[in-house]
This record gives structure tokens, sequence and C-alpha cells, in this order.
């Protein structure tokens, strides 16, 4: 059974319509309808990844993650990316 379309007018700010318009010229969708459908999707599995509430594990492990930040037991930043890009290809 085909689903029925239903036809409405939604007012969108220019960057948005322009945003639309660039990923559509580029090929990255075939039209703003297929874009916005696309974005409604994401968030949605977003939402869907979000809603469930951390368990006392994962909460007791970022407690321990701060804990150790404030007690100065953390990696600096640069060591950290030093590590990365001599393991990994990363940008510049």
């Amino acid at each position: 059974m085909a689903t029925a379309i239903q036809l409405q007018t939604i007012h969108l700010e220019a960057s948005t319509i322009k945003a639309l318009d660039d990923l559509v010229a580029i090929g990255r969708f075939s039209s703003r309808d297929e874009a916005i459908r696309c974005a409604l999707l994401l968030a949605q599995e977003h939402d869907a990844m979000h809603d469930e509430p951390l368990t006392p594990e994962e909460i007791a492990g970022i407690d321990r993650g701060l804990a150790d930040a404030a007690a100065g037991r953390g990696i600096p930043i640069a060591e950290v990316r030093a590590e990365m890009e001599r393991r990994f290809t990363l940008p510049a």
C-alpha cells in the first residue's frame, strides 16, 4: 500500500535553504525533501541511541575517569595526539 503524501509549507532560514541546495547541487541528495528526510532519520537514530540511561558500571567508569583527571593521572593531549599520529595517519 502506497504512503499518502501530504503537502505542507514550512519556513526555513535562508542559511538552511542554502545548505540544502548545496547538498543537492553536489549530488549528496536528489532533492531538499530527501535531505530533510535523512536529517530526520539521523535525529531519530541519535535519540534512540541516547534514550537509555547510563548503567551503574558506565557511571562508575565515568566517575573513575573524572577522579583520575582531578588527581592529575591523565595523559596530556599532546602526548595522546603524538601517539595517535604514530599509530594512525591523521590529518594535521
